[in-house]
């Protein structure tokens, strides 16, 4: 049997097409795949945030001003180890006006936060007040907020 030039034009037509479509479908099949993955890993990974912060609460137990220092007494009430140590921040306000703001590089704790605190734990957080956080000049509530690296916060108040 002799093949002529058109037949063997078409068979290898055939072949460079069903080439193309097998090539076609492996790369349709692991762009699917790796989008799977990324979507499952990204999914489980929120779902385990979320659980761990759902986990997560601090009590304030009571606070103390006494002209410098702010002292704080609080209460890890919930399952997971809340980062004290270099993370906590803390915002004042009076009258829905911030009166200062401190990141974990720029609060000042002399006592409680050298450690992070284990469920159950109580403890007093002491921060100090000055230059650019005093409140001498404020009267009546004091407002604040605590934050413990993102994982839980607690506000309260104190009257000055």
């Amino acid at each position: 049997m002799i093949l002529s030039n058109k037949s063997l034009t078409e068979a290898l037509s055939v072949f460079i097409i069903m080439l193309m479509l097998i090539i076609i479908s492996t790369a349709t099949f692991t762009w699917i795949t790796r989008i799977q993955d990324t979507t499952i890993t990204k999914t489980n990974s929120f779902t385990n945030e979320l659980e761990r912060k759902m986990t997560s609460g601090i009590e304030i137990l009571d606070e103390v001003y006494d002209g410098k220092t702010l002292h704080v007494f609080i209460k890890n009430n919930g399952n997971n180890i809340v980062p004290v140590k270099n993370k906590t921040s803390i915002i004042l306000y009076s009258q829905n006006q911030i009166i200062c703001s401190r990141d974990s590089s720029r609060l000042i704790c002399p006592q409680g936060c050298e450690t992070n605190l284990v469920p159950g734990e109580s403890r007093r957080i002491d921060i100090l007040l000055n230059e650019d956080c005093d409140i001498s000049d404020y009267i009546g509530i004091i407002k604040y907020k605590l934050d413990f690296g993102g994982l839980v916060g607690v506000a309260a108040q104190f009257e000055k």
